[in-house]
């Protein structure tokens, strides 16, 4: 009797425990578009590394820095890919983005700034409109973001937003 006791309270005991069969259930939503393919770098060009081109007073004068060991710019970027550029301007109160190519009036003249790029290397211009460029005075920094693939209409979208918009709808930082 005791031993059929044990086998009824052991019975209990085993039919008391939850099943252990999985269900699966159903999908859940989709997360955030990542950023593993948008990458992005700070770039400081200082005052000697602007080289002088062109004749002063004449349409070709400007200062150019060229960065040629940028390996991050593959033949897959510079070919396919996105490339964003960003002049930083910073003071004591705010940072700002500005998008290249820009124009920014001066006291009498527009100053431009624009960037080239090839597999290896991205190189930056200033260039002012009365021919006559100075020199930029001080380090000049830019925010390079970098993407591999991303369609042609969304690349064109992307250079029209500010910073910001554009690494919200990224995903970066």
């Amino acid at each position: 009797m005791r031993r059929s006791i044990i086998l009824l309270f052991a019975a209990l005991a085993i039919l008391s425990f939850p099943s252990c069969e999985s269900v699966e259930g159903p999908e859940g939503p989709r997360g955030p578009a990542g950023n593993a393919n948008v990458r992005s770098y700070t770039l400081s060009i200082a005052p000697g590394d602007w080289t002088e081109t062109g004749t002063l007073g004449q349409a070709n004068h400007m200062y150019t820095a060229l960065v040629d060991t940028f390996s991050v710019m593959t033949d897959e970027i510079a070919m396919g890919g996105v490339v964003l550029v960003y002049r930083i301007r910073a003071d004591l109160f705010q940072t700002a983005y500005i998008p290249l190519p820009s124009v920014e009036p001066e006291s009498g003249f527009d100053r431009r700034w624009d960037f080239l790029y090839a597999p290896g290397s991205i190189g930056f211009t200033v260039r002012h409109s009365d021919y006559n460029t100075i020199q930029p005075s001080s380090t000049v920094n830019f925010k390079i973001v970098l993407a591999e693939s991303i369609n042609a209409k969304r690349a064109v979208e992307l250079q029209a937003m500010t910073y910001e918009e554009a690494m919200a709808v990224l995903g970066a930082e």
